[in-house]
Formats: structure tokens, C-alpha cells, sequence
């Protein structure tokens, strides 16, 4: 039959071996029961206190039904967002639209030094081969923008005309 270890918390026996030993010990019951037994000697003062000094879990706090499970609750959240909105000074739409207005200038200055560098700029003319630019369908039409152009006026054509 071999030994058979007792354990006094959960109050049955198990097989005698290194392994099944550290496997039971190891075990979510025998954990819970060791602490309920060790909590029997502790007052209710005690055991208030240090229950308080936990934080509450999603669950118990859950406000919506999400099937997501987090470890931080709404309060811990929302302390999360207004810490780091304020630490990276909210950046508003002015400053938004500034970064991105120096970023175009720098693209086309970039641009017109490397079309400087070229000398000339690509040759766009259609071959004799192909009819005039008149008699091709819009799809097939070159298209006349640029970057410095608004969207307002863009070159649009019109299908059928």
C-alpha cells in the first residue's frame, strides 16, 4: 500500500511522495483552507484591517457587463487617464494642427530640393501612338495636383464630357 501522508487542513489522506506532496501544497484548496484555519486564531479587528487595505476587485465593482476581466477597477482607471493626461499636458487641436503644418512644409521643401537635384522633371507627355488627352476617358486622364493644392481645388473631371 505504501505511506499515506494526513493533511490536517484539508483532513484527508494523500500518497507519501516528494511530488504529490508539493502538488497538494501547491493546490488552490489546501492554500484556502490554511488560510481560513490561520485566520480562526485572528480577531475581527485584524482581519477588518486587512481586509480594507486591499483593493476592491473588478467584480465586486463590475458597472458594466463586459466579458473582459481586469485587475484594475473604474476608480483605478480613471486615476490612470487623469495622471497621464496631466502629465503630458493634454495637447489640444491648435497645437495639433501647428505640428502638422510644419510637417508639410518640411515634406515640400524636401521635395522641391530633391526635384532641384534631378535638374529636370520627368517627362509626363502621352505617345504619338495613343490618341489626344481630349478623346482618353477620365480614368486614363494625367492628373494635375500637388501637394501645395487645397482639396477645394483640385483638378476634378467629370465623367462623360
Amino acid at each position: 500500500m505504501g505511506k499515506r501522508y494526513y493533511c490536517d487542513f484539508c483532513e484527508r489522506y494523500i500518497t507519501d511522495s516528494v511530488e504529490i506532496r508539493k502538488k497538494h501544497r501547491s493546490s488552490f484548496q489546501h492554500q484556502r483552507l490554511t488560510k481560513l484555519h490561520y485566520d480562526s486564531f485572528r480577531d475581527a479587528a485584524q482581519l477588518l484591517s486587512s481586509q480594507s487595505m486591499k483593493p476592491h476587485s473588478f467584480i465586486e465593482n463590475s458597472q458594466n457587463n463586459s466579458p473582459f476581466q481586469s485587475y484594475y477597477g473604474i476608480p483605478d482607471i480613471s486615476r490612470h487617464w487623469q495622471g497621464q493626461t496631466s502629465a503630458s499636458g493634454a495637447i489640444d487641436q491648435a497645437e495639433t494642427q501647428a505640428i502638422v503644418d510644419q510637417w508639410m512644409t518640411n515634406v515640400q521643401i524636401r521635395r522641391s530640393k530633391e526635384n532641384s537635384k534631378r535638374g529636370e522633371a520627368k517627362d509626363t507627355s502621352i505617345p504619338v501612338a495613343l490618341p489626344p488627352v481630349n478623346d482618353l476617358p477620365p480614368s486614363l486622364k494625367p492628373a494635375s495636383f500637388s501637394l501645395t493644392d487645397d482639396a477645394s481645388s483640385l483638378h476634378t473631371i467629370e465623367w462623360g464630357k
